[in-house]
């Protein structure tokens, strides 16, 4: 075979590689970031996992860690096993960073402590768009200590919450923040919410609450504002 067309073949066969990215990734306290990010060979950050996940894939953890901070711009589920603690500790910022419309974001299992300088625990923004349509669940988890929320649901869309624990965050333990005319929606199921500046902030939204405590908060447990209504 003539050189040139080695060399060809090679080309192609390295950039089908350096493209490809996983339907499933994982993270362990042993990985490496250098690493492809499969089960066999996973990754040690949720950041870098994630940048090698297909949009609507997967990052599983396979043992106890801390994890790091990470930002989502694709459909992916971050999940926990319940034998694991997946732990994000920010020295300041947010945990977790959400932006991106039209997609589907799951949080499974993690706990996030903002004790060492976090901000907020979970945020979602950017810009208010009509188109966005957005759909954030956040499973069973832990969030606290954090100096503004636990979950900052900063944009339009809908935040499905269910089994969370937020306690000690200073502004509130979740603060929806839609827009007067732009569809903002939630739904928060078995929520503890204690010892936050609020429980629980709904301002230009529409938020259903079941089976939830809001309990020692410095201020209401439960204040909706502005265009806010709820259930």
């Amino acid at each position: 075979m003539p050189k040139i067309g080695v060399v060809i073949i090679l080309a192609i066969l390295f950039s089908t590689t350096v493209l490809a990215l996983n339907n499933r990734s994982a993270v362990s306290l042993s990985g490496l970031d250098s690493a492809s990010c499969t089960v066999p060979d996973p990754c040690r950050t949720f950041d870098v996992a994630i940048s090698k996940t297909n949009d609507g894939g997967e990052v599983i953890v396979l043992s106890s860690a801390g994890y790091g901070p990470f930002t989502v711009t694709k459909s992916v589920s971050i999940i926990s096993p319940p034998a694991y603690h997946a732990a994000l500790a920010p020295t300041s910022g947010d945990a977790i960073t959400v932006n991106v419309d039209n997609a589907v974001v799951v949080l499974r299992g993690l706990t996030l402590n903002g004790s060492l300088g976090g901000n907020n625990g979970i945020t979602f923004t950017g810009q208010m768009v009509a188109s966005s349509n957005t759909k954030l669940y956040v499973e069973n988890c832990v969030i606290t200590g954090f100096s503004g929320a636990g979950v900052n649901f900063a944009r339009n869309g809908t935040l499905f919450i269910s089994e969370l624990i937020a306690r000690g965050n200073a502004v509130s333990a979740v603060f929806v923040d839609g827009s007067p005319g732009l569809p903002t929606y939630g739904s928060i199921d078995h929520a503890l919410l204690e010892a936050n500046g609020y429980g629980m902030v709904v301002d230009s939204a529409t938020v259903a609450i079941r089976d939830s405590v809001a309990a020692a908060n410095g201020f209401t447990g439960f204040y909706a504002r502005a265009f806010a209504s709820g259930t």
